[in-house]
């Protein structure tokens, strides 16, 4: 029987240092957000720009979902390639949030991401969001 891996396992990587993909990303981004002139744009509405278009993004994220309750055979087919493709378009529009925000780096994000899985685990750990069944 294979070993179940577990949540402090899985969140491992995030307190490691040395180049990972979020630095990778964080530095296309910044190039991008360059060549575009976006980093010339005051922060606040580099920010807003965005906010608004990661919200068109998970709009259509959703799309993909078929989302009408009422309509089950619409609701069960999805494009996972679409799907993929929408998600890092959000991922991108965050990226480009955080440029605008002042943050430098891929670890900067993954030492966030890293915090919010200690604080995850032990609301798990101490019986916190937990589905009660």
């Amino acid at each position: 029987m294979k070993r179940q891996t577990t949540l402090r396992e899985l969140a491992e990587p995030f307190f490691h240092p040395g180049g990972d993909s979020l630095d990778l990303l964080f530095e296309f981004q910044r190039a991008h957000q360059a060549e575009l002139g976006e980093l010339d744009v005051d922060p606040i509405e580099g920010i807003r720009r965005n906010v608004l278009r990661t919200i068109a993004e998970l709009v259509e994220l959703l799309e993909e979902f078929k989302w009408r309750w009422h309509r089950r055979e619409e609701s069960e087919a999805f494009d996972r390639q679409r799907v993929l493709e929408e998600t890092a378009d959000c991922m991108f529009f965050l990226n480009a949030i955080l440029i605008h925000a002042g943050v430098e780096s891929g670890r900067e994000l993954r030492d966030s991401i890293g915090a919010v899985c200690v604080k995850n685990i032990l609301r798990l750990e101490h019986g916190q969001n937990r589905r009660q069944t």
